[in-house]
């Protein structure tokens, strides 16, 4: 495994066997969907008249053409590894996203203060119940998540009690 440097003062990792081919490139950052990806500008190009500019993500270099999207199975969009790609479907991506939150599909209810879980798949919310607590909340989105996502599945981390 090597490092391609990128603005901000971060790295790419990427397998020994693309670096060459990746270094010949000016690497910076994207931020998207809680993630930072490596990507670079295409050469000018003119429309009407008019200079536009295009990029490509460094995953997409590496993994090459594919049918669907490309899949970071560690979450993180700046490792480059051909191990930690994959493709995937648009909705198998999003299950493998990263929560905002302190745990992937819970909500507390303000009045009773309970834990209300529930995932989505295709787009369709499926409510798994409400709990006293968060953890057995979570826990409940887990075991659908291992269900429903299969290896794309992004799981709570829950402390042991």
């Amino acid at each position: 495994m090597k490092l391609i440097p990128l603005t901000q003062g971060l790295f790419a990792q990427v397998d020994d066997a693309d670096f060459d081919y990746l270094n010949q490139w000016k690497w910076c950052i994207k931020k998207a969907h809680n993630k930072t990806y490596a990507m670079r500008a295409l050469p000018r190009v003119y429309v009407n008249g008019k200079p536009t500019r295009k990029y490509v993500q460094m995953h997409s270099e590496v993994i090459g053409d594919i049918a669907g999207i490309c899949d970071h199975k560690d979450g993180n969009g700046l490792n480059n590894q051909r191990g930690n790609l994959r493709e995937a479907t648009y909705s198998q991506n999003g299950a493998n996203r990263i929560s905002k939150n302190k745990y992937m599909g819970i909500r507390q209810e303000k009045r009773s203060g309970k834990f209300y879980a529930e995932i989505t798949k295709n787009g369709k919310a499926t409510f798994l119940g409400s709990f006293k607590n968060e953890n057995d909340a979570a826990d409940a989105y887990n075991k659908a998540a291992i269900k429903i996502h299969k290896e794309f599945a992004n799981l709570n981390i829950i402390p042991n009690e």
